[in-house]
């Protein structure tokens, strides 16, 4: 709310009342900021001497200008009001005003050498004040890139925005093109986690004829990519594939390792998503070799450090593939590693990868902890979190199988609504197949089947083949379900799916179908046939460590 034109002058009057030495003290003071530390308004003052300095601040003291606020590290000084600030601030002229924000980058460069990361915030502020632009741009990058890093997207993107206006005032050449580049990727990152996908998509628009007028590989790759993610996101699964073959032409040849880091952890999440295991273990190790022991390492424009994220894709491919031990030890270094890197984000998604190694298992008791872990580790996490629907889905999953089946179900839906929300393709089509094995489980088959079949929907749109075997195993259950049983249709999509899952390498699925299988022709009392498909399927829960499923099907064994 504005303040009363009156106080603004009571103020005005009473600063134009000072001595022309303490009211120029006064302007100076208000330019450092409401807080002002000694030793940067005696770099700016007119009156460097200290001991007349301080007299002067004396004074000003005692008009109840200001006051002392601490001692240590620095003694420093603050305005009694925001109102003094505001009109001292504007009380000076424009120029002296520019003069004194420029001379104050220098001071901040001199004064904080050591840690001038400390006060990139505030460096910023004055580069851009002082019309010192090449500054400008260096310290609102850095300013953007620490929101980034403490989860504050809003104040990350009107930093980042700054960056991108100002690069328009450097002279044209290679150096204006590299800093517009990577401030625009950066601010698609805060877009990104602040739920506007759209513009964050403006942004690599904007980037990609600037990446190919530059010619430098490291940049045309990290656009590519980031393009690549985000047509993904959106389920434009052929345009992705596209701008997927442009990375990988210029791939070998970044010499830049924080992004050769970026590429390959995007490329390997992506490639879980479209069934490519062998892509996914290549894109990984890569990454694994590029950051070592420093998990800390080249966290680039993502919002999740790829020691962290890269663990988990590798999980969840190793729990397709049937692996499950060497897929929770992953898992759960991933989880370790995140919480030592105390970032909220990056927790929440490990947790929510090693969810989904114990949903692929069946392990549904250790489900609904891991799933409350992650909900408690993303809470301060400022943006929507992408993990949350899938978080939200698996303790559904969880609940359902706990003979809570409404409140499971409902926790689903809740999750798909909310992965639809943030605009996000890509495993909705897991999510609705949750759904679906819900239904199933509550004995609303019709219901059941038409959510299978928007699964299925779902997932080839998105290039995700899995769900196409999660279907048929689905539909076959369904069939053979039916009262009476469609014993001809139940076997044709368990035979669809187990071809389908052999040639995407997902055990899991094909044991289920098995499992099935050997269910069925016992119940329409093929014998051998069905101790065939059921001694098939306890082989191999033995050897996954599929705990559940194997006493299943050791009962049905003992049924025949």
């Amino acid at each position: 709310m504005p303040l009363p034109l009156n106080a603004h002058s009571v103020v005005a009057a009473r600063i134009d009342r000072l001595d022309p030495e303490d009211k120029r003290l006064l302007q100076a003071a208000a330019v450092v900021g409401r807080d002002v530390p000694l030793p940067l308004l005696q770099a700016i003052a007119d009156e460097p001497e200290e001991e007349r300095l301080r007299a002067g601040l004396d004074r000003l003291q005692s008009a109840e200008f200001l006051e002392e606020a601490q001692i240590f590290p620095d003694l420093s000084y603050a305005f009694r009001h925001a109102l003094t600030h505001e009109v001292a601030y504007a009380s000076a002229l424009g120029d002296r005003r520019v003069a004194l924000h420029a001379a104050l980058v220098d001071a901040h460069e001199r004064l904080y050498a050591d840690r001038l990361t400390e006060h990139v915030e505030r460096l910023a502020h004055h580069a851009s004040r002082g019309q010192r632009w090449d500054k400008t741009i260096t310290y609102a990058h850095a300013a953007g890139r620490r929101c980034i890093d403490r989860s504050t997207y809003q104040s990350a993107r009107l930093f980042l925005q700054e960056t991108v206006a100002t690069a328009a005032r450097l002279p044209e050449g290679p150096d204006r093109l590299a800093r517009e580049i990577d401030a625009r990727l950066d601010l698609r990152a805060a877009l990104l986690a602040s739920g506007q996908p759209f513009e964050a998509f403006a942004q690599l628009v904007e980037a990609e004829p600037l990446a190919t007028q530059l010619g430098d590989s490291n940049r045309i790759v990290s656009v590519a990519i980031r393009t690549m993610h985000l047509l993904w996101l959106a389920g434009q699964t052929a345009q992705a594939r596209e701008y997927r073959q442009r990375a990988l032409e210029h791939l070998e040849a970044l010499s830049d390792p924080a992004r050769a880091i970026a590429a390959h952890n995007v490329l390997a999440v992506v490639s879980l998503f479209w069934g490519e295991h062998a892509r996914v273990r290549t894109h990984a190790q890569r990454v694994l070799d590029l950051v070592g022991s420093d998990h800390a390492r080249a966290r680039g424009d993502g919002l999740v450090f790829p020691a962290v994220s890269v663990r988990g894709v590798l999980a969840s491919a190793l729990a397709e593939e049937g692996r499950f031990d060497a897929a929770v030890a992953i898992g759960e270094e991933a989880v370790r590693i995140a919480r030592s890197l105390r970032h909220p984000r990056s927790a929440g998604q490990a947790l929510a990868y090693l969810a989904n190694v114990h949903q692929q298992r069946g392990s549904i008791g250790d489900l609904a902890s891991l799933c409350r872990q992650g909900f408690a580790a993303v809470e301060p996490d400022a943006g929507p979190v992408s993990e949350l629907p899938m978080l939200g889905a698996f303790l559904g999953h969880a609940l359902v199988h706990a003979g809570e089946v409404e409140n499971g179900l409902q926790s689903i839906r809740e999750a798909i609504q909310s992965q639809i929300t943030i605009i996000s393709r890509p495993g909705l089509s897991l999510l609705v197949m949750l759904l679906a094995e819900g239904l199933l489980v509550a004995g609303r088959l019709d219901e059941a089947l038409a959510e299978a079949e928007r699964g299925r929907e779902v997932g080839v749109d998105s290039g995700e083949r899995r769900a196409d075997a999660t279907y048929h195993h689905l539909a076959g259950v369904i069939a053979a379900r039916r009262d009476p049983p469609l014993a001809d249709v139940a076997e044709e999509h368990f035979r669809r799916g187990l071809t389908l899952a052999d040639e995407l390498g997902i055990r899991p699925i094909r044991a289920h179908c098995h499992l099935e299988l050997g269910t069925l022709y016992r119940d329409v009392r093929r014998r051998e046939r069905a101790g065939e498909e059921l001694t098939t399927a306890r082989a191999m829960y033995d050897e996954m460590g599929m705990h559940d499923a194997l006493t299943r099907a050791c009962a049905a064994l003992a049924g025949l």
